[in-house]
């Protein structure tokens, strides 16, 4: 029997983490190499956009949001409650970039609609991870990854990147190293209603990301530098 990919807390601990880490609240390796059975754990927007390539651990999905085509490929899934009430978390995922980087393109990865401005966006643009956070949908912070004369995001490479809040500061990590950290305040409006992965939205002019995606994660807690360290390796 094909196993279940979207999992709670409650379910048993999965055996790829070692016996230190705890559960994710909400698991989508995205690696099973089979579009149907994802389409039970999350809702596919523009599937025909998607396929399986070859990832760090079986399949990988890869969204084909080439520049200039209107349809998008986009995963949506409910916001956990933790995100909306402002409690402590943990995002994760690898990604691989795609095979050339524009600097005119902004390549969307994850994004909390809150309000007119994002409460929460993780991207790729100029060759650097970036994520923007706002509380009340308006003045929206930036925060950047890496900066001055830091290695930048490489084309065709896949990354382990994760973002943590502990209610009064974010941090981001790349491959299981801390980049930046920074002090924040952070809720989801309540009309944020999902978490999309992949694009801004499924048609229209917007952001999106070319390349594949896998082993998303979420965690109720923020995690420390050293799970973060241990989780890289174990993806």
């Amino acid at each position: 029997m094909k196993k279940h990919i979207f999992t709670l807390v409650f379910a048993a601990t999965l055996l790829a983490f070692s016996a230190d880490l705890t559960a994710p609240r909400l698991d989508l390796p995205l690696n099973e190499g089979d579009t149907e059975l994802l389409a039970k754990s999350a809702k596919l927007h523009n599937p025909q956009l998607m396929s399986w390539v070859d990832g760090p651990a079986g399949k990988a999905l890869y969204l084909d949001n080439k520049l200039g085509e209107k349809n998008h490929a986009l995963l949506t899934i409910p916001i956990p409650d933790e995100i909306r009430n402002g409690q402590p978390f943990t995002i994760s995922m690898q990604v691989k970039t795609p095979a050339q980087l524009h600097k005119s393109r902004q390549y969307e990865l994850l994004r909390i609609t809150n309000g007119k401005k994002p409460g929460l966006r993780l991207h790729l643009s100029w060759k650097r991870f970036r994520t923007e956070l706002s509380e009340d949908g308006i003045n929206a912070v930036s925060l950047c990854a890496p900066t001055g004369s830091s290695p930048q995001v490489e084309p065709d490479r896949w990354y382990s990147i994760g973002i943590t809040y502990d209610g009064k500061e974010m941090r981001f990590y790349r491959n299981g190293e801390m980049l930046w950290s920074k002090e924040a305040t952070y809720k989801v409006s309540e009309k944020a209603k999902e978490l999309r992965i992949g694009a801004t939205s499924r048609q229209g002019v917007c952001y999106y990301y070319e390349g594949a995606i896998t082993n998303f994660k979420y965690f109720a807690e923020a995690l420390t530098a050293e799970e973060m360290a241990k989780l890289a390796t174990l993806q």
